[in-house]
């Protein structure tokens, strides 16, 4: 029997990282990923992984926002993600708002 030593995955940058973004910065690029990560709260994380024009490769970090609209959105299409500040949540905490934009192919 032979064992092989299983390595984690490099995940690339994280765009969208806490206190990194200000409001009306954006990414653009083909959304080539879902990948799901236990968070440290007992439950999962998605993180989006996003091809930019340039070939580099950027992960946004799933909050509901984003979720509720990135699932929708299949895997290949091209994507723009801007940042356009903060809204109250029904517990009163900040979140994160963005808009996400699909190309249409038109």
């Amino acid at each position: 029997m032979s064992f092989k030593t299983i390595e984690a995955p490099e995940y690339p940058e994280i765009w969208n990282a806490k206190g990194a973004l200000q409001q009306g910065d954006s990414i653009e690029g083909k959304l080539v990923d879902r990948r799901e990560t236990a968070n440290k709260f007992g439950g999962t994380t998605i993180y989006y992984v996003i091809e930019k024009a340039d070939g580099t490769q950027a992960s946004v970090a799933g909050s509901a926002d984003i979720r509720s609209k990135l699932d929708t959105v299949a895997t290949g299409s091209l994507v723009r993600l801007t940042f356009t500040g903060y809204k109250e949540t029904d517990k009163g905490s900040p979140m994160k708002v963005y808009t996400v934009e699909v190309d249409d192919g038109e």
